[in-house]
């Protein structure tokens, strides 16, 4: 007994093949292995394109907010610098500076 979801499969499986065969006009026989394995490899693709449709896509940086990247001359650099230092020796966290100061968690871990 087929169900009706694996009667759908088969039938378009006979489609697919009834198609290859009229575009290319090679007749061809399959055995009902050959079948089984059709069968399998289009109810997956059928379950990965129904996972697609239901997921909905995240934007991953939606939720965090836009730095303000701003341009330093050397001097203003190396005074920035020294000045995140003595805030990390005092124990600032770094969440803390990245927010006030507009410089990634990176920036302030590799000082």
């Amino acid at each position: 007994m087929l169900t009706d979801e694996r009667l759908v499969i088969n039938e378009r499986v006979i489609l697919i093949c009834q198609g290859y065969v009229s575009r290319h006009e090679v007749a061809i026989s399959l055995s009902a292995r050959e079948v089984a394995k059709l069968t399998k490899i289009i109810a997956l693709a059928q379950g990965l394109i129904d996972k697609a449709q239901a997921e909905p896509v995240v934007n991953k940086s939606a939720g965090k907010k836009a730095i303000k990247r701003t341009r330093r001359t050397g001097e203003e650099l190396a005074a920035f610098r020294k000045m995140l230092m003595a805030e990390r020796k005092r124990v600032v966290p770094a969440a803390d500076l990245v927010e006030q100061h507009g410089v990634s968690m990176t920036y302030i871990y590799t000082l």
